[in-house]
């Protein structure tokens, strides 16, 4: 940014010989504005003399008052003294800072110690209850055979049925209007059971059932079925089934419709035109 010279207020150029004031105004003067004491040799004394200040003629004329250099003077004095200030309270500030990282870094180190990780919801039981159950010496475990009556001390202790191992079978060609009521009424029809039958469609989360061309099934029952569930001659014709194999790349999914239907071959009548009897469409 070009300066104007104090004396003339015309713009100091780069080329142009001037001097600035080094007392409080800063105020450029060109050599050829300052008179006869200002000129280049100088210019040059000041410039090569590094003690050596020159001043305007205002500001010397400031100097020269005694009330304004004792009030620079006692400026100078307050502005030293709040810098140190300022310097003590940053570095008690910085000490500080340090402290509470220290402190913040003790406190994360018994957070991480004390919180669980996902590590730790998928651990085993405890060692004592996994050698209770034999599960590390390989003893199978022996159950009770004394009979609970009402005369003994017994009786109030509750027991938790041993779960009873399904015999899963595998049902397809079923339309997707059909119930999951309607496939358990029909195996219990089919096999001769009253027990309670479990029905899971093998249909994944959030498909559209109106675009499938049918749904498969997977049934739990009682072991002892296993035989009738299995035969030809238990089951409507229409419908496939075998075992249920437990593993996506071996499930039978249902397919959307297309315009070809390549069907795997599987045991079971090969007719799938004839419609199943007994199954309650969806209302």
């Amino acid at each position: 940014m070009t300066s104007a010279c104090d004396q003339c207020a015309k713009p100091v150029k780069g080329d142009e010989e001037s001097v600035s004031c080094m007392a409080f105004c800063d105020r450029m003067i060109h050599l050829k504005c300052g008179g006869t004491k200002l000129n280049k040799a100088f210019l040059n004394i000041v410039h090569t003399s590094p003690n050596l200040f020159w001043m305007c003629n205002e500001c010397a004329k400031l100097m020269k008052c005694a009330r304004f250099k004792t009030a620079v003077s006692s400026f100078g004095s307050v502005i030293n003294s709040i810098t140190e200030r300022q310097e003590i309270a940053h570095t008690e500030l910085r000490k500080e800072m340090a402290k509470q990282e220290q402190q913040i870094a003790q406190l994360s180190k018994r957070i991480a110690l004390t919180t669980p990780t996902n590590s730790d919801f998928m651990r085993q039981p405890p060692l004592k209850r996994r050698r209770d159950e034999g599960s590390l010496t390989g003893k199978p475990l022996v159950g009770g055979s004394k009979a609970v009556t009402g005369d003994n001390a017994f009786t109030e202790v509750l027991t938790v049925p041993e779960p009873t191992e399904l015999f899963w079978l595998y049902l397809s060609r079923i339309h997707p209007s059909v119930k999951s009521e309607s496939i358990e009424k029909l195996v219990k029809g089919c096999v001769q059971c009253e027990d309670p039958i479990k029905v899971v469609p093998l249909v994944k989360k959030g498909s559209d059932i109106s675009r499938m061309s049918f749904i498969s099934y997977k049934v739990g029952m009682d072991p002892k079925l296993r035989e009738a569930a299995l035969r030809s001659d238990t089951w409507p014709k229409g419908i496939l089934f075998r075992e249920f194999e437990d593993g996506s790349k071996n499930m039978w999914l249902p397919r959307l419709n297309t315009p070809t239907i390549t069907i795997s071959p599987i045991t079971g009548p090969s007719e799938f035109s004839t419609p199943i009897s007994g199954l309650d469409p969806v209302c």
